[in-house]
């Protein structure tokens, strides 16, 4: 999918059960940067699903609760970035078993969608890239218009200088300092290559 232009690669895995797991899902949802875990509201069992969810998780070392702090944590156990969505919504009682599902897993946001009707969708994908701390950036030539259809897409937290070696490797080494429009800045106000960026910030490198 791509949300405000932002690409997310989306891998769609078999369902989790209980009887047989293969084992290379194990590896494929631990090293995922997120999961995002979709449930059939339109199901009677949704409330069964999820305790199927996090049992068969649980035994890939997998969990889904809050992260304790680094030293209390167990040896080899995940915890996943993972967003919640109730799909099927647009079927009849998918309202009451929201519900009570939310009731069950009351620590958790669950995102009403339909693949059907395309309800909710906008809102996940943005969920998904608030939670994967993703931002758009945008660059500039000198006397040239900003790029505003093709960001560069970056990690919360990263700098000018990770900016500049998005667009070229040997530039991240060579660039002095940018110029920087925004709403946080003056129109082309000089940044130092260790400023953190944000979304929507624009760059013009200069080395």
């Amino acid at each position: 999918v791509e949300v405000d232009y932002i690409p997310i690669q989306l891998v769609d895995l078999p369902p989790l059960t209980p009887e047989h797991t293969e084992p290379w899902l194990a590896d494929l949802i631990r090293n995922a940067d997120a999961l995002l875990l979709f449930l059939s509201a339109g199901s009677d069992d949704v409330l069964d699903d999820w305790e199927i969810i996090v049992d068969t998780l649980g035994g890939m070392h997998v969990k889904l609760d809050p992260p304790p702090p680094e030293e209390e944590r167990p040896i080899g156990v995940r915890y996943p970035t993972h967003v919640v969505a109730a799909n099927k919504m647009d079927r009849a009682g998918a309202r009451t078993r929201l519900e009570l599902l939310r009731e069950i897993v009351d620590d958790k946001v669950i995102w009403p969608v339909s693949l059907e009707t395309k309800e909710g969708l906008d809102a996940l994908w943005h969920e998904l890239v608030r939670v994967l701390n993703l931002i758009r950036v945008f660059t500039k030539q000198p006397h040239g218009e900003a790029k505003m259809d093709e960001p560069f897409v970056l990690r919360r937290g990263s700098t000018v200088e990770d900016a500049a070696r998005g667009l070229h490797k040997e530039l991240a080494d060579t660039v002095k300092y940018a110029r920087a429009w925004g709403e946080r800045f003056h129109d082309g106000q000089p940044v130092g290559r260790d400023l953190a960026v944000e979304d929507g910030d624009v760059l013009e490198f200069h080395e």
